[in-house]
């Protein structure tokens, strides 16, 4: 099995909205109401690179950060999914955590929200080192999330 990270491409994109997860697409749903080709789409437009994890070339999660205002440094990391994820968990993690390292030197905070009912991907953010913050009415749903966020350069 190989694994890269690569620049994203709209075939990557549109394939990983096609088939993204069900806690992913609940999740963009609950924020905005958003689609999953719609929140990837609004997700890569306000970040400054957009990468996609391929498990042998196939593309397994979309991510980026985006940057909170243009008069902070604050950087809004944002990961989105296939369930194919869990089947390369050991990679996942490790490569996500480098990333996050690198990511983190950009900027002098990285924070963004997550669905509460998404557990795995609250445990995750717990591993790789950020802060979570106890659930609270979030989005236009209303449903709790918790803000994650942890210091950068």
């Amino acid at each position: 099995m190989t694994y890269e990270i690569v620049t994203a491409s709209q075939a990557d994109l549109d394939l990983i909205a096609r088939n993204m997860s069900r806690a992913d697409a609940d999740e963009v749903w609950a924020t905005a109401r958003l689609s999953p080709s719609a929140a990837l789409a609004a997700s890569a437009k306000v970040s400054r690179d957009t990468f996609v994890g391929l498990a042998d070339g196939v593309p397994i999660c979309a991510f980026g950060v985006g940057q909170r205002t243009i008069l902070d440094d604050v950087g809004v990391p944002w990961l989105l999914g296939t369930p194919e994820i869990s089947k390369h968990a050991r990679a996942f993690l490790t490569l996500s955590k480098e990333w996050v390292e690198r990511e983190a030197e950009h900027y002098s905070r990285l924070e963004n929200w997550v669905d509460a009912r998404h557990t795995r991907a609250v445990k995750w953010l717990k591993w790789l080192g950020f802060a979570v913050d106890d659930p609270q009415p979030y989005g236009v749903e209303g449903v709790p999330f918790h803000r994650f966020h942890m210091e950068g350069r």
